[in-house]
């Protein structure tokens, strides 16, 4: 019966490349390889240790259940070894609290990390780290405004981005965030919830250095300007530099219906004043009212 035991615990270290090989699928850092010429950057030491982390959670999660497999089979055929029992036992006890232990240092990571820096102390949430389009230091805008992410659905898939705009969540408060989702079923259909702007996608560069760039609404990939204007929410006013506290809607046919889900929902948020202007082409809704509680304008 041992034997069986220390078979299945072998097999199960095969497992994760079989049941889920895309981890292992090219190198832990993915930068100057064959496939990817993109220079290696500070922010790929980061991804390194985010696949490692993946990785290693991934293996858990699939070991554990073997071991607890394992352990009750041992229990099942002991029949009259006590022994056998015991060890069972202290096999499923074992997995179970190796995997607790994992859930419990995750939470408590995050704690320390949001603790430390708050929930927009990073370019992204701390748990993902992407590289392509910039990331922490990485790539140049050029190469930034070559990576545009395709339209497609966002938020959770209640929202259509355009061109771009999905490489743009990173930037998004998490109170822009809970708006959006309460704005959702107050909006009526898809069009209403086409998303155009968050920040841009400058990479920073107008979020550190608008002074050189010009004003102005032309796109900042395909032009010289900035998408917006220099303390705008967009870009986190004067003193937030880099979490959005605007988002724009891409059909200003649809202004009441936001306007009225926006103020609404920035009422039960408890969020304050919210503005929502008619800018011809697209609405702009922003948060001034949280914006001035965190200092930020």
């Amino acid at each position: 019966m041992y034997k069986f035991a220390l078979i299945l615990i072998i097999l199960s270290l095969f497992l994760p490349f079989s049941a889920n090989a895309a981890i292992l699928d090219g190198p832990i850092v993915p930068c100057e390889t064959e496939k990817n010429s993109e220079a290696c950057t500070l922010c790929h030491i980061f991804e390194m240790g985010k696949n490692i982390i993946d990785f290693i959670v991934e293996l858990l999660f699939i070991i554990a259940p073997v071991f607890i497999l394992a352990g009750g089979i041992m229990i099942l055929t002991a029949g009259a070894k006590p022994d056998q029992v015991g060890v069972g036992k202290k096999i499923i006890t074992s997995a179970i609290v190796g995997v607790l232990i994992a859930l419990l240092a995750w939470t408590v990571l995050s704690m320390i990390f949001n603790a430390l820096v708050g929930e927009e102390g990073f370019p992204w949430p701390w748990n993902e780290v992407q590289c392509s389009g910039g990331g922490l230091g990485g790539g140049t805008s050029e190469d930034r405004c070559d990576e545009m992410s395709s339209a497609g659905y966002c938020f959770s898939n209640e929202y259509s981005c355009q061109e771009g705009i999905i490489d743009q969540i990173s930037q998004a408060s998490s109170e822009i965030r809970n708006l959006l989702n309460c704005m959702k079923d107050k909006l009526p259909s898809t069009d209403a919830r086409e998303i155009s702007s968050i920040t841009d996608n400058s990479g920073g560069r107008c979020f550190n250095n608008w002074e050189n760039q010009c004003s102005g609404f032309t796109d900042s990939c395909t032009g010289t300007c900035c998408g917006h204007s220099q303390n705008s929410l967009h870009y986190g006013g004067v003193n937030c530099r880099g979490t959005s506290y605007a988002v724009d809607f891409a059909k200003e046919s649809f202004f009441n219906y936001i306007h009225n889900a926006a103020k609404t929902c920035a009422t039960d948020l408890n969020f304050g004043k919210v503005d929502v202007i008619h800018e011809g082409n697209h609405v702009h809704v922003e948060l001034e009212g949280i914006a001035k509680s965190k200092g930020c304008i």
